[in-house]
């Protein structure tokens, strides 16, 4: 467990661990990054109450969501491993006992992860059953080209079980600060997709809390560019290493030329626009109508 500045919320997190029904050992290893609240304290009250099940990393400094990441795995020695952000929490008492079980009856997979519930902290809203809501069907088993193409399928960090040693294998934090991606989940899960096969539970086990500002999620549209930008660079570089099927780069610059598209028109950047609308053209995609209202507002709005 991550956790900066969640004195709101990390109860509910620990507790939804503590809450676990399982036949084997368990241990919280949380990696606590100088937090500026209450955060430290209630890591420390959980840990002093359950020193067999809580290990604390109390950070001196703030080390960062990547090097926090880092000394957190690099605690873990068992053979399975889950994440579960200081500001989620896991909805099923059973989850760990059900994917230990079903990695443990199916060697050659190496990662479990389920459905998850969304929910909007400022709205006070829940999505259940994210991705059944929204019709988005995982594969199993290898599943590199459709995580890379499909961009609708995004495993959620909170509701997986990894084999420690193919995660380890797979974590990259030097790769990641070298190219600059904002977030590690993705590149992550590519690699491990690459390594081993993957299981999908069609049920929830965890709760996404989405807060009114994150990495991925935010009011401030530059940084959603930087986001988008950040995730097409992910597949581009993992396309270019492992794939280079022609028709796989199509659908994933189409996605993204969009995303950027739309985010210029949010910020009404002509300069944007105008080179997203080469960017069209470059790749050989077709703008649709929707494209082209939001490249003539903008011209407008420019003249």
């Amino acid at each position: 467990m991550a956790t900066y500045n969640h004195e709101k919320y990390i109860r509910q997190a620990i507790e939804s661990f503590l809450n676990q029904k399982t036949d084997f050992k368990m241990r919280l290893i949380i990696g606590e990054d100088f937090s500026t609240d209450n955060t430290a304290e209630i890591v420390k009250e959980y840990a002093s109450r359950f020193p067999d099940k809580i290990a604390p990393l109390i950070n001196n400094r703030n080390m960062g969501m990547t090097d926090n990441s880092v000394q957190i795995l690099n605690a873990c020695h068992a053979p399975y491993f889950a994440m579960l952000e200081g500001d989620d929490f896991w909805t099923d008492p059973l989850k760990l006992q059900k994917q230990v079980d079903f990695l443990e009856a199916n060697p050659d997979y190496g990662l479990v992860h389920t459905d998850v519930n969304f929910y909007y902290q400022e709205s006070n809203r829940m999505i259940k059953d994210f991705n059944k809501t929204n019709d988005i069907k995982f594969p199993n088993g290898n599943i590199f080209e459709d995580l890379l193409t499909n961009l609708d399928l995004f495993i959620k960090t909170a509701t997986v079980l990894a084999r420690t040693e193919i995660y380890k294998n797979a974590y990259s934090p030097d790769l990641i600060k070298e190219k600059h991606w904002i977030a590690s989940d993705l590149p992550t899960m590519l690699e491990i997709s690459l390594k081993t096969k993957i299981k999908y539970f069609n049920y929830s086990t965890a709760t996404y809390r989405l807060l009114e500002e994150s990495a991925s999620r935010t009011h401030d549209q530059r940084k959603k560019l930087n986001f988008h930008k950040a995730n097409w660079d992910v597949r581009l570089y993992y396309w270019e290493k492992y794939s280079r099927d022609p028709e796989c780069k199509k659908v994933i610059d189409k996605y993204f030329i969009r995303s950027i598209l739309s985010d210029a028109y949010k910020m009404r950047d002509w300069d944007l626009v105008k080179k997203t609308k080469k960017d069209f053209i470059e790749n050989k995609i077709k703008m649709n109508f929707k494209d082209w209202v939001k490249f003539i507002l903008v011209y407008f709005d420019h003249q």
